[in-house]
């Protein structure tokens, strides 16, 4: 497969991520080098130069075409896609080829040299000269409406895999190679010559324990700290190079420009781990506020203004390019200190504090008020553990619960059993869907759940099954934020099914104004 267009064809048609990162990998077998630098370009949501706006070219199709205006705009409420029409539209030309990638690059760039009186004209002649796949492509490339068919973690997954380089190497990669200078060959070179630089530490994670358990022996063994409810991240500092490598598994450093000045302060061969946190006015904010700069391409400037991020450090792992996991907590902690020391009037790390207490009584009570500074509970460690986990637990707050009723049911890839399920809540006699989710149930209660999909299904819309509204089910979530892209105005943080409540009728489900009170109480 040597066709971009053809591979973005297949990839908008298939939903398995797997299936994406073989149809990916066959592609940069077949292609050239400079293909291949402008495919990971595009794919990973980098932009052309300059863009062109489709009016122009849409108010002449029909003469272009030889068809009546009225036809263009039937043809137009079927596709809702003007570069998809034109491109069906536009008469077939006997001698039409396909084209490169790069050749398509290249008329892009040509026409972006063109005063606008010549762009049009050097467009019409460029359609008429390629297929109606490319054309296209073609289109939405220079328009700016180009959306990749595959997300950024999955094609750096098939970086990695491909060509043996760190999965962080291969996100780097895609954030920092110039199809104009770049040669992918030395930059693989470079990558992996290079190899401990792009690299992290695995991340140990805290055992989540309940209160009873944990509170007995001796309480003078352990430390505590707030369970932050951020971005949990290693900041790697090696060779000038500094990365912001999160938990999630993707690199995240261009996300927080206000943590470049790190760079300033650590030495070389420093990893440490922590939470990246937002702030307003001294005070940690809801995760919502720092997940939104997450789905930006671009973080403005307004936003590190209004709500700058901060590291909360509560490790190093690595310093003076050794790695130190094995020392006791208490060893790394006083080496966690001094390196924090520096930074400190600049508000951009902290020291994680330990929270004092004498008794596990004492503690209890400072948990209950871990929502007040937007955290999520404690974390106990054992005063004198590596960094394993293995000495680590956490103690959560309680979540939320609120009953919902199902609305709608997917089925999982390759499954006969419906397992995806959006649910609602009551507001003004109607029900509002508020939130979507998956697991939590046994096979059992699945394969029940699917056989009264099937029997109750309503309206199909593709995958989806809009579903008689009957069965009411009981949902854990850890904090809720605004949204204004949801009907209800609201998001949950982690939700997940606790339990199916079939003695519970659609009525005797809860209200939207419940979960708006709880998201005022928050404010």
């Amino acid at each position: 497969m040597n066709s971009f267009s053809e591979l973005c064809s297949l990839l908008n048609q298939v939903s398995s991520a797997d299936y994406k990162k073989i149809l990916l990998k066959e592609y940069l077998d077949s292609s050239t080098d400079s293909d291949i630098l402008w495919a990971l370009y595009l794919l990973s949501g980098r932009k052309l130069r300059r863009s062109f706006d489709i009016t122009g070219l849409w108010e002449i199709l029909p003469k272009l075409a030889g068809l009546p205006e009225w036809l263009i705009d039937e043809s137009y409420q079927i596709s809702s896609d003007k570069a998809e029409t034109i491109s069906l539209i536009l008469p077939v030309d006997p001698d039409e080829k396909r084209i490169t990638l790069s050749e398509m690059i290249k008329f892009a760039d040509d026409i972006s040299e063109l005063p606008d009186s010549a762009e049009l004209e050097k467009i019409i002649n460029i359609l008429k000269s390629i297929n109606a796949e490319d054309k296209l492509l073609f289109l939405k490339l220079i328009t700016g409406a180009f959306r990749s068919g595959i997300n950024k973690k999955d094609i750096a997954a098939a970086l990695s895999e491909k060509y043996s380089i760190t999965i962080i190497s291969a996100f780097h990669f895609l954030s920092a190679a110039d199809p104009y200078e770049d040669n992918p060959d030395n930059l693989l070179k470079y990558y992996k010559r290079n190899k401990k630089i792009f690299s992290s530490y695995p991340f140990c994670s805290a055992q989540n324990q309940d209160t009873a358990s944990v509170f007995q022996g001796d309480c003078k063994q352990w430390l505590a700290e707030w369970k932050w409810d951020g971005l949990r991240v290693q900041v790697i500092y090696r060779k000038g190079e500094l990365l912001i490598w999160s938990k999630s598994g993707e690199l995240v450093t261009e996300k927080f420009p206000e943590l470049f000045r790190l760079s300033q302060f650590l030495d070389d061969g420093t990893v440490i781990e922590g939470e990246i946190i937002a702030f307003s006015k001294g005070r940690p904010l809801h995760f919502s506020i720092l997940q939104k700069r997450l789905s930006l391409k671009t973080v403005p400037v307004s936003l590190t203004d209004d709500f700058p991020a901060a590291l909360i450090a509560f490790d190093i792992l690595e310093f003076n390019g050794n790695d130190i996991r094995s020392m006791p907590l208490t060893e790394r902690r006083k080496i966690l200190a001094s390196v924090t020391e520096k930074s400190a009037d600049q508000e951009i790390m902290y020291l994680s504090p330990l929270l004092e207490f004498k008794s596990w009584k004492a503690l209890a009570e400072i948990k209950n008020s871990a929502a007040e500074n937007n955290c999520k509970g404690i974390v106990l460690k054992k005063k004198d553990s590596a960094y394993s986990g293995n000495d680590w637990l956490s103690l959560n707050l309680e979540p939320y619960i609120f009953n919902a009723v199902l609305l709608y049911a997917q089925r999982s890839l390759n499954s006969e059993m419906y397992s995806e399920f959006t649910f609602g809540a009551w507001h003004n006699d109607e029900l509002i869907t508020f939130t979507k989710t998956s697991g939590g149930l046994n096979e059992v209660d699945l394969i029940e759940i699917s056989d009264f999909i099937k029997a109750n299904t309503i309206e199909k819309f593709g995958p989806v099954r809009t579903v008689k509204p009957e069965l009411v089910f009981e949902i854990h979530f850890e904090g809720i934020s605004e949204s204004k892209r949801h009907k209800s105005g609201i998001t949950l943080r982690n939700p997940r099914i606790h339990r199916w409540h079939k003695d519970k009728k659609p009525h005797e489900a809860g209200y939207l104004s419940n979960l708006l009170e709880l998201l005022n109480a928050g404010k």
